[in-house]
């Protein structure tokens, strides 16, 4: 059985670096619009308007936080619950990966993909120092976690991973695993540290850095929970024109 992430209510806040929780405040949105609690929100026009994908970061138009209900604005109630972003950790599910079954492999470190799931990421040769995260989540090696360091592309039967320790088991037939990284390229990978933006997919979701947003993403990982293809992110603050700031989107 594959693992699949899926849309559940977004950003949802788990904690506050700050040490206490914060409350959401109360931003004016437009009326007739829908929004959806977890979704992320930037300002547009001096309105609440739901950020839908990053492609490079705008100081005109600031993330304000995330949609903290799910509400139709009206003329008589134009006003939307935001939580902000500040020191505040939210849990997303993570919309990129890699599913796959081992091709079976005689080398403890090394993860090797089965027919018909090679060149994946479309590298057609090896690419090394990456740092994107591999999960066995059944048959041999079920639990292990481990860092990629290359991926060889070739053959179906030569597809090879090549993860930073050995697993507790060598990896069979019978052993599936994910990969988190972008649909892409490992070469945009995710793990503790990573910076990430939102999936082309969804507002709720996040995803792996692509070359049109490399250096300029919405969140920051602070821990992932594979099992559950959810990670604990916050969001990163972006370079403004004196300094400071918060991360910034377009539409």
């Amino acid at each position: 059985m594959a693992l699949t992430a899926t849309d559940t209510i977004g950003f949802e806040p788990v904690y506050n670096k700050a040490g206490f929780p914060a409350n959401p405040i109360e931003y004016e949105g437009s009326s007739g619009t829908a929004y959806v609690r977890g979704s992320i929100l930037r300002m547009a026009n001096g309105l609440a308007a739901t950020v839908t994908y990053a492609t490079t970061p705008q100081v005109t138009h600031p993330i304000i936080g995330v949609c903290a209900e799910s509400k139709t604005l009206t003329t008589a109630d134009r006003f939307i619950k935001v939580w902000q972003p500040d020191g505040q950790v939210f849990k997303v599910t993570f919309a990129h990966h890699k599913d796959m079954t081992s091709y079976g492999t005689t080398t403890a470190s090394i993860f090797r993909a089965a027919t018909g799931t090679a060149d994946l990421w479309g590298i057609a040769s090896t690419v090394t120092g990456l740092k994107a995260l591999l999960y066995i989540y059944e048959g041999p090696g079920k639990g292990d976690t481990r860092v990629v360091t290359q991926h060889t592309s070739g053959a179906d039967s030569t597809l090879n991973i090549t993860v930073s320790s050995p697993f507790s088991a060598y990896p069979t037939s019978d052993s599936k695993a994910i990969v988190l990284a972008g649909s892409t390229g490992l070469s945009y990978p995710t793990n503790v540290g990573s910076l990430l933006a939102l999936s082309s997919d969804s507002n709720l979701q996040l995803s792996a850095l692509t070359s049109a947003v490399a250096g300029c993403s919405y969140a920051i990982v602070q821990s992932v929970d594979m099992a559950n293809l959810t990670m604990d992110i916050m969001f990163a603050p972006s370079k403004t024109i004196n300094g400071i700031g918060i991360a910034n989107a377009t539409a």
